[in-house]
């Protein structure tokens, strides 16, 4: 009957059946009368003595179990989730060297000091030596001092001094006394004082007796620097990129000139006043130039300014030679308009209703723009021969395009009229012209849509017309039309088959007969009377059903029903009936009166006569009997 293995606590380990091995652990447990048991009770042995000793920690290890890592030379436990690492301690004389790991501790038997090993060398962990100095004589860089002996040093140097000594950048020492306060040694002319704010806290003074010597006051906190009594500046005052100024001064007539003094607020006043008063009423001159004002009553008002003349007033004209800028609405009254431009380029007029602008340069352009926000463009141009719009164009009312060529280079072209009529203009006398649209393919050959006026039907072509026919429209050839549904009262075929696509095992060409069968759809007939004749491989089927199935090298198209033109071997009548022959997709005559004969083996009727013996295509109707 089954072991049931137990642990130490009564958990179950395993069962293990009569004559089996059991690998839940990493001992192997032998199951009661398992043939040559003794190898295994041996390699369990050996796992025991070696700990499992591998560089791969056991598969199935249960807590408690050991394992020596060889890859670390380390002995670890398995503590129920993981193999955790059993440090012991090396004690000897010297420094251990072998299968060392970080970790390891080592006590030196000789100064009895503990050491863990960082991985590279050993870092002593003690033991520590506790000093109790009051003066700190030692000094030393591992020694502890003791709780008192920090307490009587501190007592001893700063306490019992009552000062802090202190010192500056120069190492001049500065002694900050805990009783009198701080005493600030410099040159003469310093004093300070210690005492209290508002607040309750300690406030110290430090007053200048002399006059101070800087080269700048500033704010710490970057705001203004504020003088409480007067300012008395003995050189010049300057402020920061500007000109040095050395007094101010207080003259009427500004006598002085100083291009470094300032002027009090009176004497600017008095001077200006004062100059104004003496202002001519016919000139205003300054620094010998005139500007004439006056008009004697038969000349002009000129206005000179910086020795340039501005505007020029006559009583007949008035003309101006800088830019004018006009605040308010400006009116034109005269019919004469405005002239632009140094050679009266532009003019504007009004004659009757008709207001006309007019560029009377040669192949001038009169162009209008605009600012989007971003750049500005020309939204209008008018160029003799072309009008050019440089954004949108809506228009609101009808248009009406009186050329003989109306092109559209848009790259999309929507129409919202459900009809578009075209051949508009035709009499009432019965159309000549063919109608439609003209596809533009670049290099390749165009097609078009249209309706073939001498033929009285739509039709699909390729042609070499590019638009510019009025009349007869050149047809190439006719080109395909695939439709979903196509519906109509009759329809016409240039061929005269019915052919579907199917699938072959080998290539086929056109008047190959076939059968249903070989590894894929259809195959080539073989054998005399086949009855598993099916059909013949089309060349120009009038009707193509299962279009899409394929290519004609994998799916080709099989006649059904209909003419074709089909592989025959040996001489052929018209009207004789034709059956598959020992030949791959070749046919041959049918003897109807053979005792071997069946219907299911005809394929056709030939269309032709034909005497030679060679395998050639003749014409045939097939599903006739």
């Amino acid at each position: 009957m089954a072991y049931t293995i137990n642990k130490s606590n009564g958990t179950v380990v395993a069962t293990v059946q009569d004559g089996t091995i059991n690998t839940t652990t990493s001992l192997s447990l032998i199951g009661r009368n398992y043939q040559g048991y003794g190898e295994t009770v041996n390699e369990n042995l050996v796992r025991l003595l070696e700990n499992s000793a591998s560089s791969s920690s056991p598969a199935s290890p249960i807590t408690g179990e050991l394992w020596y890592d060889t890859a670390s030379s380390t002995l670890k436990i398995f503590d129920g989730s993981d193999f955790a690492q059993i440090n012991t301690v090396r004690a000897s004389t010297t420094q251990p060297t072998a299968s060392l790991q970080e970790g390891v501790f080592w006590y030196n038997t000789s100064s009895n000091n503990l050491s863990i090993y960082n991985g590279s060398s050993f870092d002593s962990l003690g033991p520590i030596t506790i000093l109790d100095e009051d003066d700190f004589a030692s000094n030393s860089a591992t020694g502890v001092p003791s709780q008192q002996s920090t307490k009587a040093y501190i007592q001893s140097v700063v306490i019992d001094s009552n000062s802090l000594p202190i010192r500056d950048q120069s190492s001049n020492q500065i002694t900050a006394s805990f009783t009198d306060g701080i005493l600030i040694r410099g040159t003469g002319g310093i004093s300070t004082s210690v005492d209290t704010d508002n607040n309750g806290e300690d406030r110290l003074t430090i007053a200048l007796a002399n006059t101070l010597n800087v080269n700048a006051l500033s704010s710490s906190d970057s705001a203004f620097v504020t003088v409480n009594d007067g300012l008395l500046v003995t050189g010049n005052f300057t402020f920061d990129g500007g000109v040095s100024v050395s007094t101010i001064l207080d003259e009427d007539t500004m006598s002085s000139n100083s291009a470094t003094a300032l002027a009090t607020q009176q004497s600017i006043k008095s001077y200006v006043d004062n100059e104004i008063s003496n202002f001519s009423q016919t000139s205003i001159g300054e620094n010998g130039t005139t500007v004439t004002a006056t008009d004697s009553g038969s000349g002009s008002v000129v206005m000179v300014v910086d020795s340039s003349t501005t505007a020029t007033f006559s009583g007949s004209s008035t003309t101006f030679d800088t830019s004018v800028t006009i605040n308010s609405g400006l009116s034109v009254v005269s019919d004469s308009g405005i002239t632009v431009g140094s050679d009266a380029d532009i003019t504007m007029t009004q004659s009757g209703v008709n207001f006309t602008v007019s560029n009377v340069n040669e192949d001038g352009n009169i162009i209008f723009s605009g600012n989007t926000g971003s750049s500005t463009i020309n939204m209008l141009t008018l160029d003799p021969s072309v009008v050019s719009v440089g954004n949108d164009l809506t228009v609101v009312g009808n248009l009406t395009v009186n050329g003989t060529t109306t092109t559209a280079n848009a790259v999309t072209t929507t129409i919202e009229d459900p009809l578009v009529v075209l051949n508009q203009g035709i009499s009432s006398s019965a159309s000549q012209f063919d109608v439609g649209h003209i596809f533009e393919r670049g290099t390749l050959t165009n097609v078009g849509i249209i309706w073939d006026e001498s033929a009285d039907e739509f039709a699909c072509i390729n042609t070499p017309e590019d638009g510019t026919t009025a009349g007869n429209v050149t047809i190439s050839s006719y080109a395909n039309l695939q439709v979903n549904q196509l519906t109509g009262t009759a329809t016409e075929a240039q061929y005269a088959d019915l052919a579907e696509r199917y699938e072959t095992d080998l290539p086929m060409e056109v008047g190959d007969v076939v059968k249903l069968g070989g590894d894929k759809e259809i195959t080539k007939t073989t054998q005399v009377s086949d009855t598993d004749v099916f059909g013949v491989i089309a060349e120009n089927p009038a009707f193509k059903m299962n279009s899409g199935a394929g290519t004609d090298q994998t799916h080709p198209f099989v006649t059904l029903t209909g003419r074709t033109m089909c592989k025959i071997k040996g001489s052929i009548a018209k009207g004789d009936r034709l059956c598959s022959s020992d030949l791959p997709g070749v046919a041959q005559k049918l003897d109807i009166n053979s005792p071997n004969f069946n219907i299911l083996s005809i394929i056709g009727r030939s269309l032709e006569d034909n005497s030679s013996d060679d395998v050639r295509l003749v014409e045939v109707v097939l599903g006739k009997n």
